[in-house]
């Protein structure tokens, strides 16, 4: 699981590096539509002004991560935080994620 915090998103990669340069299995952001969705409705709020960059959104595609996982019968990863601090939104996502039933 490679994480990578942007300013104002966040992105969520499941590669599989055991097949040569590594697959990309699973990816969640928070620039896809449903996610989008989900953070509007969480932080009550209108198209536009939405807070990607908040721990609440981390949270919805940690647990959007662990639900796409799960589906693939994926239920162990390696979390790479890509050089983030663990803390803030790559912990809450983390947690989130473990939460989901992803084990680390």
């Amino acid at each position: 699981m490679a994480v990578f915090r942007a300013t104002n998103h966040m992105h969520v990669n499941i590669i599989d590096d055991t097949i040569g340069n590594g697959v990309t299995l699973v990816t969640v952001t928070t620039k896809q539509r449903e996610n989008l969705d989900a953070i509007r409705e969480k932080q009550g709020c209108e198209k536009g002004s939405e807070k990607t960059w908040s721990i609440e959104a981390a949270e919805i595609v940690g647990a959007e991560v662990a639900k796409q996982c799960l589906e693939k019968n994926i239920t162990m990863v390696v979390f790479d935080r890509g050089g983030f601090p663990y803390e803030g939104r790559v912990q809450a996502l983390a947690e989130a994620a473990r939460s989901g039933g992803l084990q680390f």
